[in-house]
């Protein structure tokens, strides 16, 4: 059961009158969503990384030279969980900038 104790405009924090569709202060319109089911930020951020993945895997096949898309597709195993691909995708891109401090870091990391 949802209980609302006190109403106010998301725009601007005037006081709202029980179901008012609109503000009658800066005339934003209202909408109140009611048991909404909350959002799972772990399957939000496993799409990201997939979407990701799929992205840096797109720019390595087109251009296997490309440095930043060999450390971005690392960085993306990475998070996603899969340390062996990341460490083979950190290492190609050590291979091609190998005075990058940086991506040296990330591939000691994982």
């Amino acid at each position: 059961m949802t209980t609302v104790t006190t109403l106010e405009c998301p725009a601007c924090s005037a006081p709202l009158e029980l179901g008012a569709e609109r503000c009658a202060h800066c005339g934003a319109a209202i909408y109140i969503a009611r048991d909404l089911r909350p959002v799972n930020l772990t399957n939000v951020q496993q799409e990201q990384n997939r979407q990701y993945i799929r992205r840096y895997r797109a720019a390595t096949r087109q251009d296997p030279d490309d440095e930043l898309a060999h450390y971005g597709l690392g960085v993306a195993y990475y998070n996603a969980g899969f340390p062996d691909a990341a460490i083979k995708s950190l290492t190609r891109a050590v291979d091609l900038m190998p005075d990058n401090v940086g991506i040296r870091l990330q591939l000691a990391r994982v």
